[in-house]
């Protein structure tokens, strides 16, 4: 059975410094062996229609932005699947060894 961690709105190029290395803490704590976002993974605020800022990025440099906090997260989630997949192995490998 798997241990899922749900993470949403994330906003991205606006996710908040720091989320990733708490997301990392909790997944740790938990042994969590899969992630699943729920929604809202870029913001594109530069293309919505809520009222815009003068300080926004434009459509291709959010887009930019976006896509490279995104391979962060993606990073920091295959890494995490590698880590229990090992752990699993290493587990299957002693319970064979006990039979």
């Amino acid at each position: 059975m798997s241990i899922v961690l749900a993470i949403g709105d994330t906003h991205c190029p606006g996710m908040k410094s720091g989320y990733i290395d708490f997301l990392k803490r909790i997944a740790d704590r938990h042994n969590v062996d899969r992630v699943v976002h729920i929604g809202d993974l870029v913001d594109w605020a530069s293309i919505s229609y809520h009222e815009k800022s003068p300080s926004l990025s434009n459509a291709t440099s959010e887009f930019f932005k976006a896509r490279k906090q995104i391979a962060q997260l993606q990073t920091n989630q295959q890494s995490n699947k590698h880590t229990n997949e090992q752990t699993n192995k290493r587990t299957d490998k002693q319970t064979n060894n006990l039979s």
